[in-house]
């Protein structure tokens, strides 16, 4: 990702990461806690009711690009490949299409993920830095922290490593040097303590497949990381 290089962190930008880095782990419990209340339904007619999760999310693409006339790709896909045309292209998108983008891919990966196709990690990362690009606007903030922020921030909150979250941005943001390091661990950190303290509270969250492992979301078996959403 071809990001400004970053200057020292300051004060204003560690309470921003606290901020956000709880906001972020809210919204990606939520995304998660839809996911499971799809899988419960899709279960119990998986033929019929996939084929119609399948139908929503290419409804939910379509919208997206009619409503503000981009790619129906950014919803249908992981994002694995859009970080570098996302940035690139980002000083041309309006708010409104960040937000839009953001509320069309959240509801599609949730869908996805109750279903036949929908990995945790790389819709995650882009829905970090969709909402990074967001937060750059933040008075005292800047593009580069908030998207290395707000990236490991969703990161951890999906996959509960927060280690690998940490590493996964450092090399995703490298090009904006080391200054990045110490926002990314205090979101990483933040995030994690905040997923963690919810999951137990309200029932619902990411089950563990194994010490060490990525959270299983479906109710359904587990499967690879998918192309799609």
């Amino acid at each position: 990702m071809d990001l400004p290089t970053n200057t020292q962190p300051t004060a204003v930008h560690f309470c921003w990461a606290v901020a956000l880095a709880i906001a972020a782990a809210v919204v990606v419990f939520a995304i998660v806690a839809l996911a499971r209340a799809v899988a419960r339904v899709v279960a119990r007619r998986t033929v019929l009711l996939t084929t119609i999760a399948g139908l929503l999310v290419g409804a939910l693409a379509v919208a997206f690009n009619r409503v503000t006339d981009q790619s129906t790709e950014s919803v249908l896909f992981s994002g694995q490949d859009a970080f570098g045309a996302l940035i690139k292209d980002a000083p041309d998108l309006s708010l409104s299409v960040l937000v839009w983008l953001l509320v069309f891919k959240g509801v599609a990966w949730s869908i996805s993920l109750g279903n036949f196709r929908g990995g945790p990690t790389f819709p995650a990362l882009f829905l970090g830095t969709v909402a990074g690009l967001l937060a750059g606007h933040l008075p005292g903030f800047a593009e580069t922290p908030a998207v290395a922020v707000l990236m490991s921030a969703a990161c951890v909150s999906m996959l509960r490593l927060p280690l690998a979250s940490v590493v996964i941005t450092l090399l995703l943001t490298s090009s904006a040097g080391i200054a990045v390091g110490p926002l990314i661990i205090v979101a990483v950190t933040t995030a994690y303590i905040t997923t963690e303290v919810l999951s137990p509270r309200l029932g619902v969250g990411p089950e563990r497949g194994g010490e060490g492992s990525a959270p299983v979301v479906a109710a359904t078996p587990s499967r690879t990381e998918p192309r799609a959403t």
